[in-house]
């Protein structure tokens, strides 16, 4: 099953049911519960699996080490409230459950891939940068800037810390069920911890301040750009799918698949003429031009992996998890290097690649090629020295 929607799980599902006749019970012992569910194998699709959740005990109760998933929420006084998510479930045997509805095989699949989060986080050493359990709200009733009810969106609320996945009316994956974007939206709250927050402090009156005010802007349009990239990028490591989006929007698949298509990073000329909607044939909306930059970042960091994984061997894991790491360690860098630059300096989209790979470090002979090729060449001309020989390995 390449594509999973509401109604071909609904499909699924009644067949299960069939089968199952069971009466769903409280499990009061401990241990891990498993369920069966839509999840992805090896090499993106999506199959009725059976997953283990470790950090929960109650089936019907979907709130542990990991997260605590939401129904019916909302805010109130300026907090978020709402119920903890209680699926309808079918008993296989012990300790093993089939969901009974589309609405809760949705709440779980959210739970399982917020703990598969936690263990990435501690293993890359960054899970101290949030505050865990994460909350999550599903099927939200979310209003759009017209105040129609939203669809077939996933967001971080950075203000209140949480993630939120409103209905999908889609005919791929619904975006619960897609781990590569939720594994996006998490990628954000490591982006608000250590990019957002510091550089809202060391710029606490910039949203006041009229001189400057388009350098100001295309400087927020190009971190936003960053972060939407490289959130793109987040879930193709976690997903290792790199259409896990077209998973979802099967008609946007020539955007923002991150195996095919453009990949060369504009230099500040280009991003401020893209912004100003100077460009032919390209989408004229600032905020459209940033999920395009924000894609060609994304690229350039595939290919950049791609390059580290030929080079440690095309099985080796912990190719992923060095990129992994250079990407979060790069982040605090390149606020700090934000926060230090003038007001009237227009950022440079390549200084995301300078700060993942500093001058006092060595450079990777691996990163060389995809790095010539995806950057302008006074932008390259940064690592063309230490490089020389070694760009055409």
């Amino acid at each position: 099953m390449s594509r999973v929607n509401a109604k071909r799980y609904m499909d699924l599902l009644l067949c299960g049911l069939a089968l199952i006749l069971i009466a769903c019970q409280k499990d009061h012992q401990r241990g891990p519960i498993t369920y069966l569910l839509p999840w992805p194998d090896q090499q993106g699709e999506y199959h009725l699996r059976e997953v283990v959740l470790h950090t929960i005990r109650y089936a019907d109760e979907l709130q542990g080490e990991a997260a605590t998933i939401y129904v019916k929420a909302g805010l109130k006084d300026g907090k978020f409230q709402g119920e903890v998510a209680r699926p309808r479930l079918i008993k296989k045997s012990a300790r093993k459950y089939l969901a009974a509805d589309y609405e809760s095989a949705v709440a779980i699949a959210v739970y399982a891939h917020f703990e598969r989060f936690l263990e990435w986080d501690r293993r890359l050493g960054i899970a101290s940068d949030l505050v865990w359990p994460r909350q999550v709200g599903v099927e939200m009733n979310m209003r759009t800037e017209t105040g129609d009810r939203e669809h077939n969106n996933a967001r971080y609320a950075g203000k209140y810390d949480i993630t939120l996945v409103s209905p999908s009316m889609v005919d791929g994956l619904p975006l619960g069920l897609n781990g590569g974007i939720l594994a996006h939206e998490h990628f954000h709250a490591h982006f608000q911890a250590r990019v957002i927050r510091p550089l809202q402090n060391a710029w606490p009156g910039a949203a006041r301040d009229k001189e400057g005010e388009e350098t100001r802007d295309n400087n927020v349009y190009l971190v936003r750009a960053w972060n939407e990239g490289l959130a793109d990028y987040w879930g193709y490591l976690y997903s290792q799918d790199p259409r896990f989006m077209t998973k979802t929007f099967v008609g946007n698949s020539n955007v923002r698949q991150l195996d095919e298509g453009a990949s060369r990073l504009p230099d500040l000329v280009e991003f401020r003429e893209r912004m100003a909607g100077k460009l032919r044939g390209e989408c004229q909306k600032p905020s459209c031009q940033v999920y395009r930059v924000g894609t060609r970042v994304a690229r350039t960091m595939k290919q950049l992996t791609d390059s580290a994984r030929k080079a440690a061997g095309p099985t080796e894991p912990s190719a992923l998890d060095d990129m992994a790491k250079r990407l979060i360690s790069a982040l605090p860098k390149l606020a700090t290097r934000l926060a230090a630059e003038k007001t009237d300096v227009i950022f440079n989209p390549s200084w995301f690649f300078e700060e993942a790979f500093p001058r006092a470090q060595p450079l990777p002979a691996w990163a060389c090629r995809p790095l010539e090729e995806n950057l302008m060449k006074t932008e390259w001309s940064v690592f063309a020295e230490r490089c020389g020989a070694r760009r055409n390995q």
